[in-house]
């Protein structure tokens, strides 16, 4: 008896935490997510510069393009700064990769210069890493 009272305790134990990981979701926000990733400093940097990190908290849902550190680089050392320092830069930067909506990479693929590096679904919205800053307005 003891011993089907002992099984029946772990399997409940056992169902119990598998449930509870299901339904777990993740509390990380949009930018949570760009600011853990070291790869996505520079553009952590310009959200913060111009308000979005408190913006990129609310509920959303949003879709980020969330440029590489190797994309400002490869914009070059000038350019790289005047993005990098310049508000009004900063604000485009922030204008071309932050959308209102939940879109996936294939929703969206027509503005996405280069190639998508990753793909993250956060608690409210989705940060597509991608390995170019987008600083052209059409």
């Amino acid at each position: 008896m003891k011993t089907i009272k002992s099984i029946s305790t772990t399997l409940f134990a056992v169902l119990f935490l598998f449930t509870a990981n299901l339904f777990a979701q993740d509390d990380d926000t949009l930018f949570d997510t760009i600011n853990e990733h070291s790869e996505l400093m520079a553009f952590t940097s310009v959200m913060t510069d111009v308000g979005m990190d408190s913006f990129l908290h609310h509920e959303g849902p949003f879709t980020v393009l969330a440029p590489v550190n190797d994309a400002f680089e490869e914009l070059g050392s000038e350019k790289m700064t005047e993005v990098l320092s310049d508000v009004e830069m900063q604000r485009l930067v922030a204008q071309n990769h932050v959308f209102q909506g939940n879109h996936s990479a294939e929703d969206i693929e027509h503005i996405i210069p280069g190639e998508v590096i990753d793909v993250i679904t956060t608690s409210n919205g989705t940060v597509i890493v991608i390995d170019e800053v987008i600083l052209e307005t059409e």
